[in-house]
């Protein structure tokens, strides 16, 4: 978990405090361990990215992914498809009929991959896109 902590805190310092916001960094990092799972992804030993996502409530049907982060050295490897298509097998698996996640409406690429992977705008709300993915 540890390069997991120095990824977001990276990503959080890059995009001058705008990646998590409402809470503290530190608080969100101790929600998201405490109450989500992660699928990481690994070249040459190091942590390439990860996803995390709540997939753990049969009850709800949807998954949530809460956060697909990329290390930037290895950005445009298809870290984050293979993260996201990951995801996407393991809640089908689990019996899961949706996944749902929010992307920043500024964030394009994301955006694109997501579509890419059968996500579609539900709502958009100031600068969050909801998006959902029939599984």
């Amino acid at each position: 978990m540890d390069e997991i902590d120095r990824l977001v805190k990276e990503e959080q310092a890059a995009q001058r405090g705008r990646f998590v916001q409402g809470v503290s960094i530190d608080e969100y990092l101790a929600k998201i361990k405490k109450r989500a799972e992660f699928l990481t992804h690994y070249i040459d030993g190091r942590c390439a990215g990860f996803v995390a996502f709540y997939c753990n409530d049969p009850k709800v049907s949807q998954a949530f992914i809460t956060l697909l982060l990329v290390s930037p050295g290895f950005r445009g490897k298809k870290v984050a498809s293979a993260l996201l298509g990951g995801l996407l097998s393991l809640a089908r698996a689990r019996g899961f009929a949706t996944c749902r996640l929010e992307v920043d409406v500024e964030n394009f690429t994301a955006i694109k991959l997501y579509e890419k992977f059968g996500f579609k705008p539900v709502l958009s709300e100031g600068a969050t896109r909801k998006m959902v993915c029939v599984l």
